[in-house]
């Protein structure tokens, strides 16, 4: 299970949890890395452009070294670090059971890994978000909650993981809080690793100055496209 700390605070986000793995809920993660290249800062690509200060940028938008993601990945239980992208897809959809129900949250990871893309197209799984999209918010809003409340499955990630394997997860509306601490039979979390963060305030600054206008400005973007279908 997920153990939750008390204490919520207002990050931006309406809400966020710290978790720390207790037994081996979080079934999976993985990290993924860019090609191997000299050592020198690798920034991670974004179709945003969003004023962020440069510093910013640099500390929480870089992929870590190896020496960070080894530290961090043993303080976690259930892990597993990618390569890259394609790895990382190849290991999720390898950790799913053929037929189980799998919901997915809003999650950069997933959707240039191909992983959101080859769980609604494929024969293989049950995927939650088509349907959810079909229903209607206003009738059909309590079919909708238990849809997302406990999959089979959830996937999704975490906008910091600390170096003792605490996971930060800030969110708009809180619908991924429920299944991530006990809702769903199984949690694959795939984190890059410019998520690395040294402890709690790191990774609530990150949360705050890093990943919250990202979010922010992604969000009138996917409004648009969930009205479209």
């Amino acid at each position: 299970m997920l153990g939750i700390e008390p204490g919520a605070r207002d990050t931006g986000f309406r809400k966020y949890l710290r978790v720390h793995l207790l037994e081996h809920k979080v079934f999976a993660r993985a990290s993924i890395q860019g090609a191997r290249q000299p050592r020198k800062e690798r920034p991670v690509s974004t179709e945003l452009q969003v004023d962020l200060d440069p510093s910013i940028k640099r500390r929480f938008g870089t992929v870590a070294d190896d020496a960070r993601v080894t530290r961090t990945a043993a303080a976690l239980e259930a892990t597993v670090r990618a390569a890259d992208a394609a790895e990382a897809k190849r290991i999720v959809l390898g950790l799913i059971p053929d037929g189980s129900q799998v919901h997915h949250g809003a999650s950069q990871s997933l959707e240039v890994s191909g992983i959101i893309d080859e769980i609604e197209r494929s024969a293989r799984f049950d995927p939650v978000r088509p349907r959810i999209r079909s229903l209607d918010r206003t009738t059909q809003a309590d079919e909708i909650r238990r849809l997302s409340a406990a999959p089979d499955v959830r996937l999704g990630s975490v906008h910091a993981v600390t170096k003792t394997g605490s996971l930060l997860a800030a969110s708009m509306g809180g619908s991924q809080l429920g299944p991530y601490a006990s809702g769903a039979g199984r949690v694959i979390l795939v984190v890059r690793t410019q998520k690395t963060v040294w402890d709690l305030q790191e990774g609530l600054r990150r949360i705050n100055e890093y990943a919250f206008p990202l979010e922010d400005a992604r969000a009138p973007r996917r409004r648009t496209a969930s009205t479209a279908q």
